[in-house]
């Protein structure tokens, strides 16, 4: 099953087109609970909301598949599991690189990376900020290639937009964050639609 772009954003019957309905009755959806989130996302004329939407659905994802691995552990050693569980849930950037490998999606934090590479080039003053704030993440030491950067720029889009501390970004400080998600949200829309089991053209 083939999904465009256009269709998921188009407006039809209220937030979720009729059209679209019908195409993701005849589609495996690979969770069908993130669908609501989906349905959410879509919904949104706000780049940055449907940025932040977009980052929700992979959020469950992360987070239903460290339930299964919870699950899959707890009755052979519920001690052992428990705490790693509970050190997991400390580092989502780790959950998120992981949910990446794991459904093949770091094709599509690559493509993110290289979109994030171009604004930087052209002096995009968020994304800018963005790359010298990576530059002493330590993070990345942990998790080498182009696809576990591609996935903290979008972790750490998400902090400054919904964080206002000393340790993100403000969002709301940079005239030119919102053309950067412009350039960026394709590719994440593509790697949640991927995670869905819906195929984006």
């Amino acid at each position: 099953m083939v999904v465009c772009h256009l269709l998921l954003q188009a407006d039809g019957e209220g937030p979720y087109p009729h059209l679209l309905r019908r195409l993701l009755r005849h589609t495996n959806i690979r969770n069908p609970k993130a669908l609501e989130l989906f349905r959410i996302a879509v919904s949104e004329s706000s780049i940055r909301w449907r940025f932040l939407g977009f980052y929700r659905i992979i959020e469950f994802g992360y987070l239903a598949n460290l339930l299964s691995v919870i699950n899959r552990d707890f009755l052979k050693n519920p001690a052992k599991a428990a705490a790693s569980a509970s050190e997991a849930l400390k580092n989502e950037y780790d959950q998120f690189t992981i949910l990446s490998q794991k459904i093949g999606l770091d094709p599509n934090f690559d493509s993110l990376l290289t979109e994030f590479d171009g604004l930087v080039r052209n002096a995009n003053t968020f994304a800018c900020a963005l790359e010298h704030q990576m530059e002493s993440d330590s993070r990345l030491k942990r998790h080498r290639g182009r696809a576990a950067k591609g996935v903290l720029v979008v972790y750490l889009t998400r902090c400054a937009i919904v964080h206002a501390g000393e340790g993100a970004l403000l969002f709301e400080s940079y005239r030119d964050a919102e053309f950067a998600l412009s350039k960026l949200i394709s590719p994440l829309e593509s790697a949640v639609l991927l995670y869905l089991g819906i195929e984006s053209l």
